[in-house]
């Protein structure tokens, strides 16, 4: 039964080193297209689960792969891969066996870049998803200005509202029940995660159920 497992683990790690070193160009577009592909759904995905849950660190790091793997995918099958191989018929010399241990390098290379990024998460990884409940007929719009030390901002269009609530993090910051329903928020009560500081406002009813939630991140 061992045997059997280890055979099938060797003979699909052969059909991925196949389809990895595959060197046609129909192969080489269609493994960057797939990559590329899969790096804008982990971006998007992760970008619409952490304005859920902006405090999951993990998600930095799904972020992070989902930019990297759409730039460096396309670069590894359409540059490395065809120098590798073109090296790899060379016979002795150093490009030789460079090129021997260049799957392994590259894939140690890519898995430290993104556990950097993903740990020093840069700004522009990051999108503002405004996340609705469903059948909600409250529908505001969130205005902020940044007045340096403090965000400033205002709800408009806010009939049915019954409560605004602003965390950063597991801290509940401020929480409004009237109107204008305007509020003022300090950066340096924020939770800063990855270098960025953010928090997130929550639109209740006045039966206090969550009707909308706003996910922002504070300029620097």
């Amino acid at each position: 039964m061992l045997d059997a497992v280890t055979n099938l683990v060797r003979q699909g790690w052969r059909n991925t080193l196949s389809i990895y070193y595959a060197n046609t160009p129909i192969w080489r577009l269609l493994k960057s297209g797939a990559l590329a592909f899969l790096g804008v759904f982990l971006w998007a995905g992760g970008n619409l689960f952490l304005s859920y849950l902006p405090g999951a660190r993990i998600i930095d790091y799904v972020i992070a792969y989902g930019v990297l793997v759409f730039f460096y995918g396309p670069f590894t099958h359409l540059v490395i891969i065809p120098l590798v191989i073109r090296w790899r018929k060379r016979r002795g010399g150093l490009r030789n066996k460079l090129a021997k241990r260049m799957s392994k390098i590259n894939l140690t290379f890519f898995i430290l870049l993104v556990l950097v990024v993903g740990t020093y998460a840069p700004g522009f990884m990051f999108l503002s998803f405004d996340v609705a409940s469903g059948g909600s007929n409250i529908n505001p719009e969130l205005g902020c200005v940044d007045r340096g030390e403090v965000i400033e901002c205002e709800l408009t269009e806010a009939e049915g509202v019954g409560q605004v609530v602003v965390s950063s993090g597991e801290r509940t910051l401020v929480t409004v029940e009237e109107r204008p329903y305007g509020f003022e928020v300090r950066k340096d009560e924020m939770v800063e995660v990855v270098g960025q500081k953010s928090y997130v406002v929550e639109i209740r009813d006045e039966d206090g159920e969550m009707q909308r939630r706003f996910s922002r991140s504070a300029p620097p």
